[in-house]
């Protein structure tokens, strides 16, 4: 009797996209890249897409203080992984952790971070969406933050800065600010108004 015949050699492309799948997913904390659908803004709505791009910066402009903070809380519960809240500055920009539980965000899966200068805050986002295990965050300015001429804080490169990091990453990137009169250009894909605070 001869010997039995070796097993028929695998296929080797196949193997190869497996593992990278594999790895892919691994890297990203589960999610492979393209795998996540948009993140829906409201249930029931139908909107071109499906709702806002994963990989992507996007604004939220506030009407008043206090303004958007429960819209972006709703947006990155959707996430459905770790989100990072990045205030620039001033303590009242800090989220208060049981008000986003109260919209949805797990407190586990919630990571504060104060900024008190402009460059830090902006360094924290950038890595924050780079990384491929969040799956979102948010930079809340300060109100007057937009009022101040030529502060140079907010402009097309940084926010497009923060677009690319978003990209690579995969996280659903927010910037929360002030809707004034004239609002500075940003990089970001959509722009999207809160209003109805008292």
């Amino acid at each position: 009797m001869s010997p039995a015949a070796p097993d028929a050699p695998l296929d080797q492309p196949a193997v190869l996209a497996a593992l990278r799948a594999r790895v892919a997913r691994l890297e990203g904390a589960g999610r492979a890249p393209g795998e996540a659908g948009p993140v829906p803004v409201c249930e029931g709505l139908p909107l071109p897409g499906g709702g806002l791009a994963r990989a992507a910066l996007h604004e939220v402009l506030a009407t008043a203080p206090g303004c958007g903070a429960a819209f972006c809380a709703l947006l990155l519960a959707r996430t459905g992984g770790t989100v990072l809240w990045i205030a620039s500055g001033r303590d009242e920009l800090l989220a208060w952790p049981p008000g986003l539980a109260r919209c949805g965000l797990v407190p586990a899966n919630l990571i504060l971070v104060r900024a008190e200068r402009w460059p830090d805050a902006l360094w924290a986002m950038e890595e924050a969406l780079r990384c491929p295990a969040v799956t979102g965050a948010v930079l809340a300015l300060a109100w007057d933050a937009n009022r101040q001429a030529g502060d140079g804080r907010l402009d097309l490169t940084a926010t497009r800065r923060l677009h690319l990091a978003a990209e690579a990453g995969g996280a659903l990137g927010l910037l929360l600010r002030p809707d004034t009169a004239h609002p500075t250009p940003t990089a970001a894909a959509t722009s999207e108004a809160a209003s109805g605070c008292r």
